[in-house]
């Protein structure tokens, strides 16, 4: 539908701030985004998600039971966690815009060389701004080289995709080209 396209676009939704995928019976916290109602909740990555509003989750769901934790800010959604060495508990949280954060970067140190390393998970609004500004931030920090990890990454707008590829390549540079059925 046209408003999940904006959100993807836009790289914002309402929702508590974690990616999951599934795993088994049940679906696993593989990040949580630092500032939303999951990180202030104290939910944390390999955390399992066992039931949604009460509604369990299994292999055959765990899709659609992720998307039901998306939903209009302001409402509440509750999660059954299971964590390793604990007792299932259950977390009641109300959702918020939640920005999904598409750059991330940092320092690296191999052995004396210093290694900036982004990473770009999506090609979104603002994402080709976000990643020269991470580019300027490491080149201020006198790296020697750079890694940019693109693993994971499912793709977006072409026009940010272009930014990003512009940071490195002289202007009219060719970054791609597409020819229809017909030749």
């Amino acid at each position: 539908n046209y408003k999940a396209f904006q959100q993807a676009r836009e790289g914002k939704y309402g929702g508590i701030g974690v990616e999951w995928s599934p795993d088994g019976d049940t679906a696993r916290i593989t990040k949580v985004f630092p500032e939303g109602p999951a990180a202030r909740a104290d939910i944390r990555a390999a955390d399992r998600v066992t039931a949604v509003d009460g509604k369990k989750v299994t292999r055959a769901d765990s899709y659609a039971a992720m998307q039901t934790v998306k939903g209009d800010e302001g409402t509440k959604v509750t999660l059954r966690i299971a964590r390793d060495g604990s007792k299932e508990r259950d977390y009641a949280l109300v959702r918020e815009e939640i920005r999904r954060p598409v750059v991330e970067s940092r320092v690296v140190k191999s052995g004396a060389e210093r290694i900036g390393y982004i990473r770009l998970d999506q090609f979104t609004e603002g994402s080709a701004k976000a990643f020269r500004d991470a580019v300027r931030r490491l080149t201020e920090q006198k790296i020697d080289g750079l890694v940019f990890d693109l693993r994971g990454n499912g793709g977006g707008l072409v026009t940010e995709a272009e930014g990003v590829a512009g940071t490195f390549l002289k202007d009219g540079a060719l970054i791609a080209t597409s020819r229809g059925r017909t030749g």
